[in-house]
């Protein structure tokens, strides 16, 4: 089951006292509905009743889809909880795949993966190629001392009449995304061999 709880927070817009439902763990399986609030954004977030602007808050919550066997823990802080190791270790000897993830938008490309089958490490693989030659191609215009850098998130995967490809949509600013599109045929044969090979990831 999901668990969440009713917390107070002011509005950072106009200060008011609101009270937010927040999710500390959102089960899919028991809760489906909540699927979409976690990619939309809308999860523990509300909006305000006096200024009627968004309050999102941003803290680390479990997604767990029972289903699938995955596990994914948004995570604001590298502290170690000896007591939910040993837990998440027991679930990974039962067959669930576990992710310590520190961003939103690397939650939302995590469910998209897994959505469509696909092997997580070897889409990570091809995101940092791209997003190595990214930020390659990046300098050679930018301002040295800039520190400006590209993000690289999975799409989907498209399939034409004769080539499929894996699109991605990279950034260096929300407002300038783009689209890359990468070649079945560019895959290394154990990328090829393993994309759509989730067992493999089970330990």
């Amino acid at each position: 089951m999901s668990l969440s709880t009713t917390i107070s927070e002011n509005c950072p817009h106009c200060n008011s006292i609101q009270e937010i439902e927040y999710y500390q763990t959102v089960n899919i399986t028991a809760d489906p509905n909540l699927k979409d609030k976690v990619l939309n954004g809308t999860l523990n977030s509300k909006i305000c009743t006096d200024c009627l602007k968004e309050i999102n808050i941003f803290s680390g919550f479990l997604y767990h889809d029972m289903k699938n066997r995955l596990m994914f823990e948004v995570k604001v802080s590298d502290k170690q909880d000896e007591r939910k190791t040993e837990v998440i270790n027991e679930f990974k000897k039962n067959g669930y795949i576990y992710r310590e993830i520190y961003s939103y938008p690397e939650l939302v490309e995590k469910i998209h993966i897994f959505d469509n089958n696909l092997n997580d490490s070897v889409i990570e693989n091809i995101s940092n190629k791209l997003k190595a030659m990214l930020d390659e191609s990046l300098k050679q215009i930018k301002e040295p001392d800039s520190e400006i850098n590209f993000n690289v998130f999975f799409k989907k995967i498209e399939n034409g009449f004769f080539k499929k490809k894996i699109v991605f949509y990279c950034f260096s600013h929300p407002s300038q995304m783009m689209e890359m599109k990468y070649d079945f045929k560019n895959l290394t044969e154990s990328e090829k061999k393993n994309l759509y090979n989730i067992e493999i990831l089970r330990s």
